[in-house]
Parts: structure tokens; C-alpha cells; sequence
């Protein structure tokens, strides 16, 4: 399992955090068992504009970004991609709901297939309708679907 460093900033300002996530990032390319991080954090509001964008594509005055204290960023060369996956989760063990899931898995003569709830092979048979319809019904009832997500800063090429 992979680990990462969990950091917290109550307010930090868009361009202060893009820095810090570029200056991470630099550190990773150059050395690979540099440790993750996870920044949670909140910035002022922002309007970014495209690499090709300018100025006139906002439609506010200057006094208004400022009274409201809102930053315009112009496009960079970095970009970033979100990548989103979801899992089926059991319940925790010795609870009430995974002692009933695995009874049912035990009675329909399940069990063998997912020991000890592996959540690959429970993840490959709902999402590829492995088992009978009615079972993989009643077997949703017991998991939940967890979606999670991830960024990913990277250099845009030079056109």
C-alpha cells in the first residue's frame, strides 16, 4: 500500500499552492521514491484564462476582481489530468453486515470465489456480471461503491 504525506493549509493562495504542486512535482520527476503528498486546502476564487486567452475574455471590471478578491491566472504550460476510478467495498470485519454477506456467499456456494472478501475479484465479478443477476443484487446490498480520485500535473508539450 502506498503512503502519503497529508497537508493541511487553512487559506493559500491559487498561485502560492500551483508553485508548491510545481515544486513537488520537479522533486518527483528527478526522484521517483520521493514521498506523495496530498494537499488539502482552499484558495481564493480564480478565473483562468487558456494559454490563447486574454484579458477581454473576462467580463469584470478590475475593481470587482479586487473588491471580491478574485485572481485571473493565464494559461501555463502545465495542465492537469483527473483520473477517477470506483471500487466496491465490503464491510468491515467482525461487523453484523459482513458476517450476513458471507453467510449469503457461504449458501449460494460463492464463498470459494472471493475468500476473505477480496475486493478484486468482488470489484471484477459485479462489474463484469460474473454470477447469476438475484445474487449480484443481493450481494450489492452489502457493499457500497466508493469513488476516488486523483490529479495528475504534467507539462503540456510544446506545440
Amino acid at each position: 500500500m502506498r503512503k502519503c504525506f497529508l497537508v493541511e493549509f487553512d487559506n493559500l493562495e491559487y498561485l502560492k499552492s500551483l508553485d508548491l504542486q510545481k515544486r513537488i512535482r520537479e522533486i518527483k520527476e528527478e526522484d521517483r521514491e520521493f514521498q506523495d503528498f496530498l494537499f488539502v486546502l482552499q484558495h481564493n476564487p480564480v478565473f483562468t484564462i487558456g494559454r490563447k486567452g486574454s484579458r477581454e475574455d473576462i467580463i469584470v471590471s478590475d475593481e470587482i476582481l479586487k473588491k471580491e478578491n478574485i485572481d485571473v491566472v493565464f494559461g501555463s504550460n502545465n495542465k492537469v489530468k483527473i483520473g477517477i476510478s470506483t471500487r466496491y467495498a465490503c464491510p468491515s470485519k467482525n461487523s453484523k453486515e459482513r458476517q450476513k454477506l458471507e453467510q449469503l456467499l457461504m449458501e449460494h456456494g460463492k464463498w470459494y470465489e472471493v475468500a476473505q472478501l477480496d475486493t478484486n475479484a468482488i470489484n471484477k465479478i459485479i462489474k463484469e456480471n460474473l454470477w447469476d443477476k438475484k445474487i449480484i443484487d443481493v450481494f450489492k446490498q452489502y457493499v457500497s461503491l466508493e469513488e476516488s480520485k486523483r490529479l495528475y500535473l504534467s507539462k503540456i508539450k510544446n506545440e
